[in-house]
This record gives structure tokens, C-alpha cells and sequence, in this order.
């Protein structure tokens, strides 16, 4: 009886280079019974044969030497091998500006290739904070065109406040109705699915900014906070729900023209 070959996993839709080497080795293992956990950890030639398991749960850290030989066990080419050194590189980052660093390195290095696939104008306004802030500011009752308004409410250059209104325009993030810039759909991030490596790359500059705005005092900021515990199985539901939640937000927030920010 045929066996149907399993996919192998793409790597380019992981940045936890643990979880992808979770999945290819389950998919390896699936097509070719040999690709056990012990025989790989042998053929990369680990020390123990029981490392590469510490390494899948979190309780060791791959070693940057073993990267290269794992990553021709693993059967990846030179392409796949390359991001593969950067996603750990990005695991092993002990701070945000070395994380900073290897995001745009991975930028430039796939620029033709890991986001190929996905519009420019996307990635741009998906990785540059101050693009949906600047769509945002139009549901404001005291909106102002104008680049020295918006970069003073946001903290950004008027370069930047110029070129940030004419990229929306351009690509029609922002349209004109009766001569009012408004937003042509529900949120700037609605874009489907992401390259992993762009949401992650968005998500540290609004983790700086969060990170800004708290070591401020501000007479009215509100900071809440809930630890819960999750059964596994029920992770898909709360999902959901914090899902939900974002889009009743997003658009209570924009259903009227707002007075104050």
C-alpha cells in the first residue's frame, strides 16, 4: 500500500525556529521512518543524542555551531539554511536593537524572496508604526493635512508626516471624500496573511512605543493588565475572542468623527 508523502513544513512561515524544527522533523520522520530525533541529533553531530530533544522543549538553546550541519540533516538549501541562521540568531538576540538589527537584515536579505510574495506597499505600511497612526488621526474631529500638525501629534519629523500622507494616498489607504481625507478600509493591518518576520517586525516597534509611553507619566493613561491560566485546547477560543474584541474597538472607535484622541 502507498503511503501519501507528507509536506514538508516552509520555513519562511516560522520566525521559532523550534517550531520549525518540531514540524520538519515530524514530516520527516512521517515520509522516511529513519529521521528520528536520535538519528538526527547523531548525523549533526551532537554530543547527546537526548540534546536536540532539550532544545525542541526549550530546555537548552541550540549552539550557533550546530546550526550549519542540523540545517543539512534537515535537508534545507542554501536559502532556507540562511534564514534559518537568522531566525536563530533572532532567538538568541539579548536585546531589542540586536533583534532590530536582524530583522532588517533579514529584510534586505529576502527583499526578492521572503516577501516577494506580498505587495511593497504592504510590508511598508505594515512595518512602519506611524502609517496607522496617521490614518487614525483622520476619524479626529480637529484633523489637519497638514505634515507639521500630524508630525507635532505624533512625535515624528514633517519629512516623515509628508511622505507618510502621500505614501496612503498613493496607495489608497487614505482616499478623499467630499475633500476630507477618510480611511478606505476597516484597519491598515487587514491585510490577510502576513510574512511572520513583517508582523514581527511591526509588533517590536509598537512594543517600543507601549514601553515609552509607560516609563511617562500621562494624567490620563490607563494600564490594566490580567495573568490567566489557559487550558491548551481552549487557546483558539480565546483567540477568537481578543479577535472580536480588536474589531468592536476599531470600529467604535472610527464609526464617528472623534473630539478627542
Amino acid at each position: 500500500m502507498q503511503v501519501d508523502t507528507i509536506k514538508l513544513p516552509n520555513i519562511f512561515d516560522f520566525t521559532d525556529y523550534r517550531a520549525f524544527l518540531r514540524e520538519r522533523l515530524v514530516a520527516l520522520h512521517s515520509n522516511n521512518p529513519k529521521y528520528s530525533q536520535r538519528w538526527v541529533a547523531k548525523n549533526a553531530g551532537f554530543q547527546s543524542l537526548h540534546l536536540l530533544s532539550m532544545i525542541l522543549s526549550g530546555a537548552r538553546n541550540l549552539a550557533k555551531d550546530k546550526v550549519e550541519p542540523l540545517s543539512q540533516v534537515l535537508k534545507l538549501d542554501s536559502k532556507e539554511s540562511e534564514y534559518f541562521k537568522l531566525i536563530h540568531a533572532l532567538a538568541e538576540a539579548s536585546n531589542h536593537e540586536e533583534q532590530k538589527a536582524i530583522l532588517r537584515e533579514i529584510k534586505v536579505a529576502f527583499k526578492n524572496g521572503l516577501f516577494s510574495f506580498f505587495g511593497e506597499d504592504a510590508v511598508k505600511a505594515i512595518t512602519t508604526w506611524y502609517l496607522g497612526a496617521i490614518v487614525q488621526l483622520t476619524v479626529l474631529k480637529d484633523f489637519q493635512e497638514s505634515p507639521v500638525w500630524i508630525a507635532n501629534r505624533l512625535g515624528i519629523s514633517e519629512s516623515e508626516a509628508t511622505d507618510g500622507l502621500d505614501f496612503l494616498l498613493k496607495h489608497h489607504f487614505l482616499v478623499r471624500e467630499n475633500g476630507v481625507l477618510v480611511r478606505s478600509q476597516p484597519s491598515l493591518h487587514n491585510f490577510g496573511k502576513l510574512p511572520p518576520l513583517t508582523v514581527a517586525s511591526y509588533h517590536m516597534q509598537i512594543f517600543e512605543k507601549a514601553y515609552q509611553s509607560l516609563v511617562k507619566t500621562k494624567e490620563h493613561k490607563y494600564v490594566e493588565t490580567l495573568t490567566i491560566a489557559i487550558a491548551k485546547n481552549e487557546l483558539p477560543q480565546f483567540k477568537d475572542s481578543i479577535k472580536k474584541f480588536c474589531r468592536e474597538i476599531d470600529l467604535d472607535a472610527n464609526g464617528a468623527k472623534l473630539s478627542n484622541h
